[in-house]
């Protein structure tokens, strides 16, 4: 659906999965797009990205920086 997490219980066992970005397949392996892995959390994923990608080299620090400066160029005309 159109949430923007994926519950623990949702999530195929990665034991010794380190928390960060990962790429999400579907169970027939088809590519749903990057989300934060959590392995303490109840909720496992939350999406940062959704799509098919490619995700091959994807940078997590360098994709926050863009989000981050593209919602401030938004914001910046509402200053005064």
């Amino acid at each position: 659906a159109a949430h923007p997490w994926i519950y623990r219980d949702d999530v195929e066992d990665r034991a010794g999965l380190a928390p960060g970005a990962v790429v999400v397949e579907g169970p027939d392996g088809a590519v749903h797009g990057v989300a934060l892995y959590s392995p303490q959390s109840r909720i496992a994923l939350r999406w940062f990205q959704r799509g098919r990608g490619p995700f091959d080299g994807f940078d997590l620090g360098a994709r926050v920086r863009e989000r981050v400066l593209e919602a401030a160029a938004r914001r910046a005309p509402l200053e005064r």
